[in-house]
């Protein structure tokens, strides 16, 4: 499955961030898969794509006016005329700027906090070459699957475990303590995986990594949603209707839609 991977460093390191060439071939499965490098030498941030040319397939990573800020993003935002109408200035922003470059802009509107106005799937990275900074987020409910490892003040991130694996730091020890429960519930609980090393990124996250520490955030929390709701069972029904009419409008906008049978 195309996704992102990423090396961040506390400061430029060539022989750990020349592995994100071999982290993005481990995603590509087909022949047609595209793949998309920045590694820079003098950046702390090494990160690659991996996509099928169709959705988002505008050319990534994407700068910023002076090109001290790029991103990299793997999914699709829907409700982007809303979005747009809501950046300040408008200048320079129509409805034909890709996902990626509009998330960008989103972030330097609003700094870490853009995430909370995308209820889309996406995962993304975002450097700051100025602050020597690097910012990871993905959806509130994690539907754009990442995985990491944090090793030595480094972070490896990617869509794929297969991806981590193909750097040398990351060990291929199971985590055989999680054997039974993969077996019994066909998955792991909370972020753990079967690989020892390897972490699943928590949804709604919002994570900051600059000198080598790692500031977690997470934007959104489902079961303090959950908790919170007091809807009875007929109140449930209208709500969820009332959305369901609200969102779809999004869904089946664009230059077409397509039916799966």
């Amino acid at each position: 499955m195309p996704g992102l991977a990423a090396v961040l460093t506390a400061k430029p390191n060539a022989a750990l961030a020349s592995r994100i060439t071999q982290m993005a071939e481990a995603m590509r499965h087909e022949g047609f898969h595209k793949i998309e490098v920045y590694h820079d030498s003098s950046a702390s941030c090494a990160a690659a794509r991996v996509h099928i040319g169709a959705v988002g397939a505008e050319a990534q990573p994407v700068f910023n006016d002076d090109r001290s800020v790029f991103a990299f993003m793997e999914g699709e935002i829907y409700g982007r005329d809303e979005l747009i109408r809501g950046l300040r200035p408008p200048r320079g922003v129509s409805g034909a700027i890709s996902d990626a470059a509009l998330l960008l802009r989103l972030h330097e509107l609003k700094g870490e906090r853009f995430a909370e106005d995308l209820n889309e799937s996406f995962l993304a990275v975002l450097h700051d070459r100025r602050e020597n900074k690097t910012i990871i987020a993905n959806d509130c409910l994690g539907l754009c699957a990442a995985f990491y490892v944090q090793k030595d003040g480094a972070i490896f991130l990617a869509s794929e475990i297969k991806s981590l694996l193909q750097a040398a730091q990351v060990s291929r020890a199971l985590n055989m303590e999680k054997l039974g429960q993969y077996f019994l519930y066909d998955g792991i609980m909370a972020d753990e995986t079967l690989i020892k090393d390897v972490r699943r990124l928590p949804n709604g996250s919002v994570w900051t990594y600059r000198d080598g520490h790692l500031t977690k955030k997470q934007y959104f929390d489902l079961a303090a949603v959950i908790q919170k709701t007091s809807m009875n069972k007929q109140e449930f029904a209208e709500e969820t209707r009332r959305l369901f009419l609200k969102i779809m409008p999004r869904y089946a906008s664009g230059t077409g839609v397509a039916l799966s049978l």
